[in-house]
């Protein structure tokens, strides 16, 4: 079960050797893969509402094992199952750099600016956070390694990575290294968010579960809401000004028993907060970059209804539902991305098809997604967005990455 790995990885990284932090350069050098147009395997046809996103470029990525969307929406990086990262260009889907294998990575986190964090998640015995050059790759990275095997990482601003390990710390990783301390965070770093316009980082713990929130800047204030009950994930959100904190809390395996927080993010005080109805599971949410509106969506318990009946929820800045909560037979939201002010939230419908909608619940536009040969639909598995809602990244099950963008 979810609890009994996570306590085998507590164990693990709890072992893990070696505090402190080694920088050197790599002199494997990185494998040049020249842009080239994008081919056009996609075809996303007008619809009767608004065509709200159009597409930038659709490239094939062959043994993905994980890819990320800058928080800017500017870069894209994968990793595939030997190890290998690439940086795309976000203007094409061309690849900029490819790297040699890299032992043991299957995750990895774009800058804003380019630079790449790759890392093998979890892993008590690969402990180190490789951080690759936003031109060159490889070419003149450094490696970072502290205390405990990699839970989390993320870039803010000046693109500082930040780094959650198994020895319960934080690392604030800088170039040139400035020997910064670790920060203490109590429980393991499940999550971990940081604001892109202000020094603030939050973090979602597990054992003990709960939310930590520090300024970056000056006397560095923390504050810390600690989680009721055992088996609980707390996903963390942050707004862009690092005004508002959102917590979504679940527990267990299956992600029952769903909770809603947003916290002021300077003093940590509750500001409205949201119980999912009973028996929804795997729930999902987006806090809208000024912090004022959260997208939830959940799976209807199966006790209630089929289980594969989903919803939309919308809150303001109050926790004041926008519209009663949305899903039907023909309606499964899952919620893809939110605009930076909240006026709409894109959602996939089921595995093929993105819904946009506004703030009163109506829906204002419509991407379908086919094979442009055999016009079959085009299977998407897991979606990205930027910050702003204005990016979205789609990883289909053919085996390729598509980047939609605002028609606006």
């Amino acid at each position: 079960g979810k609890l009994v790995t996570k306590r085998w990885l507590l164990i693990g990284a709890g072992s893990a050797a070696g505090l402190g932090v080694l920088v050197r350069i790599i002199t494997t050098p990185a494998v040049a893969t020249p842009p080239k147009p994008p081919p056009l395997a996609t075809r996303i046809p007008n619809s009767p509402v608004t065509n709200r996103w159009r597409e930038a470029w659709t490239v094939p990525v062959p043994g993905l094992t994980d890819v990320s969307l800058s928080t800017n929406g500017e870069n894209i990086s994968w990793t595939d199952d030997k190890g290998c990262v690439r940086r795309l260009l976000s203007n094409t889907g061309g690849t900029l750099w490819r790297t040699a294998p890299l032992s043991g990575v299957n995750k990895v986190i774009a800058a804003p600016d380019g630079s790449v964090a790759a890392y093998s998640r979890l892993n008590p015995d690969r402990t180190s956070v490789v951080l690759l050059h936003p031109q060159r790759g490889d070419q003149g990275s450094r490696i970072f390694a502290g205390n405990g095997a990699v839970w989390t990482a993320a870039f803010g601003a000046n693109d500082v990575a930040f780094i959650g390990t198994g020895g319960r710390a934080v690392y604030e990783v800088r170039d040139p290294l400035t020997g910064k301390p670790p920060l203490p965070t109590d429980g393991m770093p499940e999550s971990l968010a940081v604001a892109s316009d202000a020094p603030r980082i939050a973090l979602g713990t597990w054992s003990p579960a709960g939310v930590l929130s520090c300024s970056l800047s000056g006397k560095q204030f923390c504050w810390r809401r600690a989680e009721s009950g055992v088996d609980r994930a707390c996903r963390v959100s942050i707004s862009s000004e690092g005004s508002r904190v959102m917590v979504l809390s679940a527990r267990g395996a299956k992600d029952t028993e769903g909770i809603v927080r947003v916290h002021d993010g300077k003093s940590g005080a509750l500001l409205w907060e949201v119980r999912l109805p009973k028996g929804a599971a795997q729930p999902s949410a987006l806090l809208s970059a000024d912090g004022q509106y959260v997208a939830v969506t959940y799976r209807r318990s199966a006790e209630v209804t089929d289980a594969d009946d989903w919803r939309l929820a919308y809150f303001n800045a109050d926790g004041n539902r926008l519209f009663t909560d949305k899903g039907s037979a023909l309606f499964k939201p899952v919620v893809a991305a939110i605009a930076a002010d909240g006026a709409t939230v894109t959602v996939r419908n089921g595995d093929d098809t993105l819904f946009t909608l506004d703030k009163r619940g109506n829906f204002i536009a419509k991407v379908f997604l086919s094979d442009e040969k055999t016009g079959r639909p085009v299977i998407i598995k897991h979606t990205q967005s930027s910050n702003d809602g204005r990016t979205l990244l789609l990883h289909r099950r053919d085996g390729q990455l598509t980047l939609l963008r605002t028609g606006a």
